[in-house]
Formats: structure tokens, sequence, C-alpha cells
């Protein structure tokens, strides 16, 4: 499975940059066949099933999965249309409404190499959206200071 090239998109990180970061190191790849070479813009925060409508591309979501509790397998085709949108990743805080993911939805996110992230449970999911957008307005920042033609500085 090809991963993502940065080309075209100079004002984001790949996710495993920005999984080694320390402020981000907590957060742990549930699966293991995971491309983490995907570029991602921003992060969005959701409990919504349609959300595929709503985000844009190279995105990583932020989630509980509460609207999957019952249903694991909506989870599945979520991650498909994911993929295909592209988007970056996806966030889970497991142990708050889903104790588990069903290894079908495992299975399902290795063979697209769709990243499933696990976020732990003493974080909230505003204090994770706050550390990636952080980090990636932090580089967009770097990236307009260096590119302005008259060495304009912020």
């Amino acid at each position: 499975m090809p991963c993502f090239l940065r080309g075209g998109f100079p004002f984001m990180m790949y996710l495993n940059e920005l999984l080694s970061i320390p402020t981000l190191q907590e957060l742990t790849l549930i699966n293991q066949n995971a491309c983490l070479d995907r570029p991602v813009a921003t992060i969005e925060s959701t409990e919504t099933p349609d959300v595929i409508s709503y985000v844009p591309k190279n995105c990583f979501i932020i989630t509980t999965a509460m609207a999957y509790k019952e249903n694991q397998e909506k989870l599945c085709e979520l991650i498909l249309s994911l993929d295909k949108l592209p988007c970056a990743g996806l966030g889970i805080k497991l142990g708050r409404f889903i104790d588990e993911l069903d290894p079908k939805v495992i299975q399902t996110a290795d063979s697209v190499g769709f990243p499933l992230i696990n976020i732990p449970i003493h974080l909230t999911l505003g204090e994770v959206y706050h550390r990636f957008l952080s980090l990636l307005w932090n580089v967009e920042n770097d990236n307009l200071v260096e590119n302005h033609p008259d060495g304009y500085k912020v």
C-alpha cells in the first residue's frame, strides 16, 4: 500500500512526525499496518456518524466513538470512507464508550493502511485537539515567515 507524499502540501506535517513530538507521544498506534506517512493539515473532533460529509482532506479526526458503541461494524464503513477522502487518521479515546475495538475494525484499518490511534483515557479530547493545532499552526507560521518576500517576522 503506497503512502502519501508531501508534495504540494507546504504547511502540513506527516502523522509520524506529529506522533514523535513529546506532547503527543502518549498517543499510541492501535493497528500494525498503518501508513503513518499521511499529511495532516488540521484536526477535527466529532461524534457524528456522518462526519465524512463535513471534514476536509488530510484531516486527523479525534472521537470517543460514542456513536459506534453498539455497532462497531459502522466504524469499519467510516474507516473505509475516511481512507478514500483521504483522511490522515482516526484517534479514538478507548475506555470512554468503547473499551476495546472489535478485531474486524482493526483488520479493516490494516487492510487499507489507515491509522487508528489510541487516545489515553486521562487526556481530554480538548487537550489533544489543542496540542495538534499548536504544532500545525507553528509549522504554518514558520513556513509563512520563511517564504515571505520581505522576510516579514510575525
